[in-house]
């Protein structure tokens, strides 16, 4: 089972594949030059999500690039 974690907002997601969600979190807030305040009031205010999806080996996306 593999697990990836998106976090961001429509049209600006970073996807953490088979880590921990507060891993992921980490590392979203220190490439996105955050500060944890910040984090946490763009999730209150639901200007971004954390999403957490399993799957076996495939899964949907709408689009996928490379940064």
């Amino acid at each position: 089972m593999n697990k990836i974690i998106t976090i961001g907002f429509t049209g600006k997601r970073r996807c953490y594949l088979n880590t921990t969600r507060d891993e992921a979190i980490a590392r979203y807030i220190q490439s996105e030059a955050l500060f944890q305040a910040d984090f946490d009031a763009m999730l209150t205010s639901g200007y971004a999500d954390v999403k957490e999806i399993e799957f076996v080996d495939e899964f949907g996306a709408y689009e996928v690039y490379e940064i």
